[in-house]
């Protein structure tokens, strides 16, 4: 089961040997690298040299004067009688792998009940770093992506990101898609074309810098200040064109929206409810909880312990009993509600 993975990389060396050393440490070592480069050619040749009998002839680079279109570099058709992979994966320097990501997303996509998925996405980290004296240094981490099985066309048509370093594509359905411009439309594209299914364990990376300039800024297809506009600006186009090749699920948009927005609110609430109990303090006060509980109930004595109340005559052991359970009433009944009990 070949891989064909692209490598996009300009003039940002230090990261791009992170991300060949990810690529070069995956369990699944089927797969054929094509590293792209639109920067100096000199670092990457030197670099590849490093690398060289690791990547073992699984290594193409090709260093071009332009920056191709996404289009370009999604795999054509297969040819009569000349092997294809099967599958395909988008990788740019600023991103990584976990050493079992080929393998397990393999794994998920060639298993039997699985046939018709047409990619498989992870759950995915977002890291924020910074470049410091010829080496990288990680500032924060969060989630970039996790989503359930299997990735919901509507999240992505209302503005969810799905990284394309979390997903692996079958190749055959990436060749028969319309021409992509951005990652976001390959990715809509293969939601629209079947299912995206999701393996929930963060086996992919996506870096970002804190600082905003120079070399190793980030990189978008777009200026950062006319980003909000446009977003809206390609949405609205891409609602007009199913409009116009699907009418009939326009109408469904609406509802899917709502419902989508009416989720959130409802895991919001959630979160923020969680966290105003504090965990730890949650987890200390269900320890005093339990703690107080057993106390009171070493106060009511069990029948063998009532024993030892013989010589005070029944009359006697009744109202001592009564007056323990009496006391002990109130406290239990608010243990019981803040454990769930009534």
């Amino acid at each position: 089961m070949t891989v064909a993975i692209v490598l996009r990389t300009h003039d940002r060396p230090i990261l791009l040997a992170r991300a060949l050393a990810s690529v070069l440490a995956q369990t699944h070592e089927a797969w054929q690298l094509t590293l792209l480069n639109t920067g100096d050619p000199a670092p990457v040749d030197a670099l590849v040299a490093v690398y060289r009998v690791a990547f073992a002839g699984r290594l193409v680079v090709r260093h071009e004067t332009h920056t191709p279109t996404l289009a370009e570099l999604v795999p054509a058709p297969p040819v009569r009688d000349r092997p294809a992979p099967r599958y395909w994966a988008l990788h740019d320097d600023d991103d990584a792998w976990h050493p079992d990501f080929l393998r397990l997303a393999l794994g998920f996509l060639e298993h039997p009940e699985r046939r018709a998925h047409v990619a498989v996405a992870t759950h995915c980290w977002q890291v924020t770093e910074r470049i410091e004296a010829g080496g990288i240094v990680e500032e924060a981490r969060g989630d970039a992506f996790s989503a359930p099985h299997p990735v919901a066309v509507s999240a992505l048509l209302t503005g969810a990101v799905l990284p394309s370093i979390c997903v692996l594509a079958r190749a055959e359905v990436l060749a028969g898609l319309p021409a992509p411009a951005l990652a976001a439309d390959l990715v809509l594209g293969l939601a629209l074309a079947g299912e995206i299914g999701v393996i929930p364990r963060r086996l992919a990376f996506r870096y970002r810098r804190s600082s905003r300039v120079g070399p190793y800024a980030n990189r978008s297809t777009r200026p950062e200040n006319d980003a909000p506009g446009l977003d809206i600006a390609e949405a609205n186009q891409r609602l007009r064109e199913l409009a116009a090749r699907e009418p009939a699920l326009l109408g469904l948009i609406p509802a899917t929206a709502s419902l989508l927005a009416e989720e959130t609110r409802r895991v919001t609430a959630l979160l923020d409810r969680n966290a105003g109990w504090g965990h730890g303090r949650h987890a200390d006060l269900q320890e005093r909880l339990i703690r107080i509980e057993t106390a009171l109930e070493a106060l009511i004595p069990s029948e063998s312990a009532a024993s030892g109340f013989e010589m005070a005559g029944p009359a006697a052991r009744k109202r001592i009993l009564d007056g323990v359970r009496r006391a002990s009433l109130p406290p239990r009944r608010l243990l019981a509600r803040l454990r769930g009990r009534i």
